[in-house]
C-alpha cells in the first residue's frame, strides 16, 4: 500500500504595521544664509516600514516650515484647447513675466497637467494665418488653468493674443500624496524650493514632517538642514585726511556692507566718520576734535567690513546692522538714552564694535557702547550704541542731527582665533586698562600671527569728557590702544582707565 502524506505551507505572517520613516535624501539642500531670496530647497525620503506581509499604503506627506520660512509654492497648470478647422496654425507659449523665460510652449494639443511655481507669467496665442482660432473657421479656444481653476479664457483675435496671470504666493507648508508605496518601499519629495527670509533668526531649519494614510496620522518627524553660511567680510587700511573724502572700494559680495572704522593715535585728536556706503565702497573722512585745528590732518584708518546679518561661522556667533542714532551724549551729560540693541540671537559676553555711517552733520562725535550704565559694558542683558560728542560745548552736541550707527557683535573670545570670510580675527573685551593718550601707555597680550589691523570702540564711559578709542600700536603679541580726548574745552589729552571692544585681524 501506498501512504501519500500532505503538508500544508506555514501561513504567511501576519502584517504588522510599521510607523513610516522619514529623512533627508542625499544632496538635498543648496544651503544659505537667511535672506536669500532662491535657491534653497528640500528633498525628503518617506520609507514604508511595514514588513512584506502588508499591503501596500497611500501615504500623504505634509512638511511645515518654521516662521520666517515658505515655500515657493508650485501648482499644476494646464493648458485645454479646442481646436479651429485649421489646427496646424496654432501654437501657444507661457513665459515667466520676471526673467522673460519660455517656461512651456506647443500646439494645438495643449499642455497636461504640469508644475508651475509661484510668479507672474504671461500667456500668449499664437495664429499662424492670423485669423485667430474662432470663430470664421470653427470654434476654437483655449483656456488655462491653475490647479484646475480657470484663469484664462479667449479664442478670437488675429496673430497673437497675450494675457497675464499670478501663480499664488509662498506658502508655509507643502503636501505630496502617494497613491501606492509597497511595502518597504520608499518614495521621495524631490528638490521642493524654499525662501529664508531675512528677519529669520537661527542657525539651522526645522522642518515638521506629517505622514497620513487614509486620513490616519501614521507618524510625524522633524528633518533639520544647517545653515552653512559664509559671511562677506573686508577689511581695509587706507590714509584718510580732514581736507577731503577718501574713497574706498570694496571687492567682497556686499548687498548691504556694515562698515566699522578706528584711527591712528597721534596727538591731534581725530575721529573717523563714514558716508555713501554702498555694495561696491565708500567715503571716509577725518573730523577734527579742536575748535581751530592749525593744519589738515592725514592718519591711517583700520575699517572691518561685514554683511548685514546673523551668523553662527565656524562656532563664532556675530551678527552686524545699522541703526538710526537720534541723541548725542557728552561731557556731564550721560542720561540721554543711547539706541537699544536687540540681539538677534544669544551671547554670553558680546563684544560690540560700532561707526557712524553718515554725515548729516560734520560736527565732532563717535560712536561708542555701553550697558546699563554709563560705566558699564555691554551685556547679553543689555546693551546700548550710540554717540557721544566728547567735550564739545552742550549746544553744539544738542544741535547734532541724526546719524546712522553701523554696528558688529562678536562673541567675546580673547583666545580662539576664528575665520570670518577669509579673515583670521581676535575679538574681545578688554578689561579696564586704556587711557588717554599722555597717560603711560598699557599694552594688552594677545595671540594672532600676522596681526594686520583693529578696530576698537569705547565700552562704557568712567571719564566724564568722553572720548573715542584709537589704535596706538599693534604686533602677532600684542595690542596698544589709547582713549582719545577732544580739545574743545581744554588741551590735556589725559584720561582714566576704560574698558573697549575690540576686533583684531590678520589676512
Amino acid at each position: 500500500a501506498t501512504v501519500s502524506l500532505t503538508c500544508d505551507a506555514p501561513p504567511p505572517p501576519p502584517c504588522v504595521a510599521t510607523d513610516p520613516a522619514v529623512s533627508l535624501a542625499s544632496a538635498s539642500t543648496i544651503q544659505r544664509c537667511p535672506g536669500t531670496s532662491s535657491g534653497q530647497s528640500l528633498s525628503l525620503a518617506v520609507t514604508n516600514q511595514d514588513p512584506e506581509s502588508c499591503d501596500t499604503r497611500k501615504m500623504k506627506v505634509t512638511v511645515t516650515a518654521p516662521a520666517g520660512v515658505t515655500f515657493d509654492s508650485c501648482f499644476d497648470v494646464e493648458v485645454d484647447i479646442v481646436q479651429d478647422s485649421f489646427p496646424s496654425e496654432v501654437s501657444w507659449n507661457i513665459v515667466n513675466s520676471g526673467t522673460g523665460a519660455t517656461v512651456f510652449s506647443g500646439d494645438a494639443n495643449g499642455l497636461p497637467p504640469s508644475t508651475l511655481c509661484a510668479g507672474e507669467y504671461t500667456f500668449t496665442a499664437l495664429d499662424s494665418w492670423g485669423d485667430g482660432w474662432c470663430c470664421g473657421h470653427g470654434d476654437g479656444s483655449y483656456t488655462v488653468k491653475v490647479n484646475g481653476v480657470a484663469v484664462l479664457t479667449g479664442g478670437e483675435f488675429g496673430f497673437s493674443e497675450s494675457s497675464s496671470f499670478t501663480v499664488g504666493s509662498g506658502s508655509s507648508s507643502h503636501t505630496a500624496s502617494f497613491a501606492t508605496v509597497a511595502a518597504g518601499g520608499v518614495v521621495t519629495l524631490d528638490d521642493i524650493p524654499y525662501t529664508i527670509d531675512a528677519g529669520f533668526v537661527g542657525t539651522s531649519v526645522d522642518f515638521d514632517v506629517s505622514v497620513a494614510s487614509l486620513g490616519f496620522p501614521l507618524a510625524s518627524s522633524t528633518v533639520s538642514v544647517d545653515l552653512a553660511c559664509g559671511v562677506a567680510a573686508q577689511t581695509v587700511s587706507v590714509e584718510a585726511n580732514s581736507d577731503t573724502w577718501t574713497a574706498v572700494s570694496l571687492s567682497a559680495p556686499f548687498t548691504t556692507p556694515v562698515v566699522v572704522c578706528t584711527t591712528t593715535a597721534t596727538s591731534v585728536p581725530v575721529a573717523p566718520r563714514v558716508k555713501d556706503v554702498t555694495p561696491s565702497g565708500f567715503s571716509v573722512i577725518l573730523t577734527i576734535g579742536a575748535p581751530s585745528p592749525a593744519t589738515s590732518e592725514t592718519q591711517t584708518v583700520h575699517c572691518l567690513v561685514v554683511e548685514q546679518g546673523v551668523y553662527n561661522v565656524g562656532g563664532l556667533k556675530m551678527e552686524a546692522f545699522v541703526v538710526e542714532s537720534t541723541t548725542v551724549e557728552g561731557k556731564n551729560v550721560w542720561t540721554v538714552p543711547s539706541t537699544p540693541v536687540a540681539f538677534q540671537q544669544s551671547y554670553t559676553n558680546p563684544t560690540l564694535v560700532a561707526g557712524i555711517m553718515t554725515s548729516a552733520d560734520l560736527g565732532f562725535q563717535a560712536a561708542y557702547t555701553r550697558g546699563p550704565g554709563v560705566s558699564s559694558v555691554c551685556t547679553a542683558a543689555t546693551c546700548y550704541v550710540g554717540r557721544n560728542s566728547a567735550e564739545l560745548p552742550l549746544a553744539d552736541s544738542a544741535a547734532l542731527p541724526p546719524e546712522m550707527v553701523g554696528y558688529i557683535v562678536f562673541e567675546s573670545d580673547a583666545s580662539t582665533v576664528h575665520s570670518l570670510g577669509g579673515i583670521n580675527i581676535l575679538a574681545f573685551t578688554s578689561p579696564r586698562v586704556f587711557r588717554g593718550l599722555t597717560n603711560p601707555l598699557v599694552s594688552q597680550s594677545i595671540s594672532l600671527p600676522g596681526a594686520s589691523g583693529a578696530v576698537a570702540t569705547l565700552n562704557g564711559v568712567y571719564g566724564g569728557d568722553g572720548g573715542f578709542m584709537a589704535l596706538s600700536a599693534l604686533s602677532d603679541t600684542s595690542i596698544t590702544a589709547v582713549v582719545i580726548e577732544d580739545q574743545f574745552r581744554d588741551t590735556e589729552l589725559s584720561h582714566t582707565t576704560e574698558f573697549a571692544s575690540i576686533v583684531i585681524w590678520s589676512a
